[in-house]
């Protein structure tokens, strides 16, 4: 018996070690490449990490900025990100993958966080399914692998709070966990738009539960609000001094409130279609806000019953309160439940990682009674089949499909501008034909225009709304039309056409094509 329990356990650690591995693997892996690049979002931070790396400020010139301009009047974000591009630039230099790479260890260390949680929870086997559901996530994958701010790092807080949450707990909120916990949650609304909202409520579920388990200790309660506080601080001073910076977005995006049953349908609507089988699991291959899906096919008839098994499984755990898990789970959709464009896969990234704590409670769950079936192990194969199968398919047709990669990405924007990376020097003047959103950043990043160099560069965009770019230095972007009337006769100096179609009129100096797009340079 000892024997059997012995080789059980060296199976189960071989397994926890190998998904780590594959867990790694798939987020590092070619991080330039998949998906494509890429999005302009991704840009903005990468490129504003870069300009703070090199001269202490975002690309506007903003000194240690506490909130970002990053388009627009309409597309102030909070800075966290670009920060932490900034650190992983400063040391590998600016590139994409540079860029990226602080998603792709905070995915894999989300990971971590999961298992402990859930170890807790239920034991090594439990932990391990969790882990494996997380680590080979469509949604988690993808958004450890992109340089959005609301991609890996809203489940990155939702979880290490959740382990912090379990510490506090079981040190009976000594101050170490108490502050630690506190900071983190603060620190969270400096993530993302979603997290500030989030984190605002889940910060009250932790005081009620400290409250109530430390029978009000006010002393305790005032150190939790001194830490979240003081990681919340940035966005407090910027609520205070960039009020309409602060809420711009926001107010932008939000649903009509009104006292009316039909605004409470909306809500009740928005909530469910966030969980739906179609949004969730159906819809492998659709775009929706930088996924190509959210949660494998195969946990579908384990997650539905999971949200009620895991209460089932785990209501006598005496450590934690499981219900704030479910708590947690209908918070982190909440900022997609009250905007538009619903079911919103960004708004609602907090909740990636708290899902496989539901499929796999259900999972865990079958396991046990299947092993105590005469054909049980048999059956367990045969799922755990099933379960392989739908991993190669999913990864099979990411990696062959070049539309899967660059799904939301402007992949013809980057090969424009790296087709003329090695000959755009040798001109004056560059006109090039409008071509997707937010040309000017391109031009910067893939033409390696150093921050110091673009901060001093000559700019011309409109001055509402979203920054609409004519000009940055010797770069003009500009219609067909109007470049055609700028080069009706020879000019002087030496004029280089982008165009997206061919010309008898100029000389042809090259061209790329990619995709279907095909662009072309011409000389003048």
């Amino acid at each position: 018996m000892d024997l059997n329990i012995s080789i059980k356990n060296n199976n189960l650690l071989i397994s926890i070690m190998a998904t780590v591995i594959v867990a790694f693997f798939l987020r590092f892996y070619k991080l330039g490449d998949y998906p494509l690049q890429i999005n302009q979002d991704e840009l903005s931070n990468i490129y504003d990490g870069y300009c703070i790396s090199e001269t202490g400020a975002d690309r506007w010139g903003v000194k240690t900025p506490i909130i970002l301009k990053a388009f627009g009047e309409f597309d102030n974000r909070p800075p966290l990100y670009a920060y932490l591009a900034a650190i992983s630039i400063k040391i590998f230099g600016y590139s994409i993958i540079s860029g990226r790479l602080p998603s792709a260890i905070i995915g894999f260390i989300s990971l971590f966080l999961l298992y402990y949680v859930a170890n807790k929870l239920g034991g090594r086997l439990y932990g391990f399914i969790c882990l494996l559901l997380a680590a080979i996530s469509p949604w988690h994958l993808i958004y450890s692998r992109i340089a959005h701010e609301g991609a890996a790092l809203p489940p990155f807080f939702i979880i290490f709070t959740l382990f912090l949450w379990f510490r506090c707990r079981e040190k009976n909120f000594s101050l170490k966990y108490l502050l630690s916990i506190g900071f983190v949650m603060g620190l969270a609304t400096n993530a993302y738009q979603a997290t500030k909202m989030i984190f605002l409520l889940v910060s009250f579920l932790v005081a009620i539960d400290v409250a109530i388990q430390t029978k009000w200790d006010i002393k305790k309660l005032i150190y939790l609000s001194i830490a979240i506080f003081l990681g919340a601080s940035p966005q407090i001073l910027a609520s205070i001094l960039y009020p309409d910076q602060f809420f711009s977005r926001a107010n932008d995006q939000m649903i009509d409130f009104s006292f009316s049953l039909s605004c409470v349908k909306t809500i009740a609507t928005n909530f469910l279609h966030n969980f739906s089988p179609q949004y969730l699991f159906l819809s492998f291959g659709e775009f929706n806000n930088l996924t190509i899906g959210r949660l494998m096919l195969f946990e579908i008839g384990f997650f539905y019953s999971g949200l009620f098994l895991f209460y089932h499984l785990h209501k006598h755990y005496t450590k934690f309160d499981i219900k704030y898990i479910y708590l947690l789970l209908i918070v982190s959709v909440i900022p997609a439940t009250i905007t538009k464009d619903n079911p919103h896969a960004l708004r609602a990234s907090a909740s990636i990682l708290l899902l496989p704590i539901f499929s796999g409670a259900a999972i865990h769950f079958c396991y046990q009674k299947l092993t105590k079936l005469k054909f049980g192990n048999s059956i367990s194969l045969f799922i755990t089949g099933l379960f392989i199968l739908n991993i190669v398919f999913n990864i099979s047709q990411y990696t062959k499909s070049p539309e899967m990669r660059g799904q939301g990405h402007q992949y013809g924007q980057v090969a424009m501008y790296t087709g003329m990376k090695d000959f755009h020097h040798e001109y004056d003047t560059i006109y090039i034909q409008l071509y997707g959103a937010f040309q000017y950043l391109f031009v910067a990043s893939y033409l390696n225009m150093h921050p110091k160099e673009y901060q001093n560069q000559e700019k011309i965009h409109t001055k509402t709304g979203w920054y609409d770019f004519s000009k940055l230095g010797k770069f003009q972007f500009l219609s067909i039309d109007q470049i055609k009337a700028k080069n009706s006769s020879p000019q002087k100096g030496k004029n280089l056409l982008v165009l997206l179609e061919k010309s008898e009129k100029y000389t042809l100096v090259d061209s790329v094509y990619f995709m279907g797009e095909k662009i072309y340079y011409y000389k003048n």
